[in-house]
């Protein structure tokens, strides 16, 4: 019932306050530049690959939900415990550290930088999956919340 009137509350809230919002924003818009349209904002793949990427992050995210569960389930962890566990299995289950290095030696871009932003972008994910897993993880199992929410698995 809380979260109802939470809702309710941020939801009027917003109304009263969107022309406000607007009336701040829409006069901090004269210290921004128009975009510039050349090739730097133009997407590098069609939609379709964005779609398709999209679907397949599911399955990490559901397998990281699990890892994450399995782990929080023996004990009670802080935030900071049950993230770096759960990050630290993700990057093992998945060998991220193995290709890290690998890539790093073998790769043919010259530059060492570049290099390493090409991959750390897959390190990264996995590093974001965990933190949001952990976090939600924390908060459903927090013993407030598991009166109002109850895991079934």
């Amino acid at each position: 019932m809380d979260y109802l009137i939470l809702g309710g509350i941020s939801a009027l809230a917003f109304l009263y306050l969107q022309s406000a919002l607007q009336d701040v924003s829409h006069s901090l818009l004269v210290f921004v530049e128009e975009p510039n349209s050349s090739a730097i904002l133009i997407p590098p793949y069609p939609w379709q690959v964005d779609v398709i990427a999209s679907i397949t992050f599911i399955e990490p995210v559901l397998a990281a939900l699990f890892i994450c569960y399995l782990i929080s389930k023996g004990c009670r962890s802080s935030f900071a415990d049950l993230s770096l566990k759960t990050i630290l299995a993700l990057m093992v289950l998945t060998q991220a550290g193995a290709k890290f290095f690998f890539y790093l030696y073998f790769s043919t871009i010259e530059n060492t930088m570049d290099r390493i932003l090409s991959i750390s972008q897959f390190t990264l994910e996995l590093v974001v999956i965990g933190l949001a897993v952990s976090a939600a993880m924390v908060y459903l199992t927090n013993s407030y919340h598991r009166k109002t929410f109850q895991i079934n698995i």
